[in-house]
């Protein structure tokens, strides 16, 4: 199946990523791409072409619409890396917002937010947050973008837990589930 000609230019900038396997493409139709990284603790990723100055990139619950081909070549290109994960928060199962954060000189910064729920109403009080990070590829001249961002031997974030980590709150604070609290002195 053909994608539609607007899409070409990210197929060309995503070429060399998907000849080293650990990228799968799947067409879905001329409009509807996804990128099934084939490595563990990772997910897949949608795009979406909608019109011209209007593409979605996604992964369930959460999307961003952008204004070009080339902007959400950029933004799949960074999910693709640990240095860009998707948050999103629940309340009673269901999700309230989901935002993406960018790993940066500081830590972990905010990014672009969607909410699920009138934002101009009180948004519960979430009492689940699951991050999503993945590691399909590295980004070699990352600490020159960013020369004072702590990374591990492995070149990821410092404390990076690849896949989904479902975080609960316990007293006040997030704490990933299946993660015991250390021993209070």
């Amino acid at each position: 199946m053909a994608v539609n000609p607007s899409l070409q230019p990210m197929l060309d900038a995503l070429e060399s990523r998907l000849k080293t396997g650990k990228l799968k493409l799947e067409i879905k139709s001329e409009t509807e791409l996804e990128l099934v990284p084939q490595v563990p603790d990772s997910f897949p990723l949608t795009v979406t072409l909608h019109a011209e100055d209007d593409v979605e990139v996604g992964f369930a619950p959460w999307s961003e619409h952008l204004g070009s081909v080339g902007k959400a070549t950029n933004l799949l290109t960074w999910l693709l890396t640990p240095y860009y994960r998707v948050v999103t928060a629940y309340s009673k199962g269901q999700a309230i917002e989901s935002y993406t954060e960018a790993y940066r000189n500081e830590g972990w910064e905010f990014r672009v937010e969607v909410y699920f729920m009138d934002p101009e109403q009180d948004l519960p009080d979430p009492d689940e947050i699951r991050i999503r990070q993945q590691a399909v590829f590295l980004d070699s001249n990352y600490l020159t973008h960013y020369p004072q961002a702590q990374l591990d031997r492995a070149g990821y974030p410092v404390g990076t837990l690849l896949g989904e980590t479902i975080y609960e709150s316990r007293n006040g604070e997030w704490h990933p589930t299946n993660v015991p609290d250390l021993p209070q002195d």
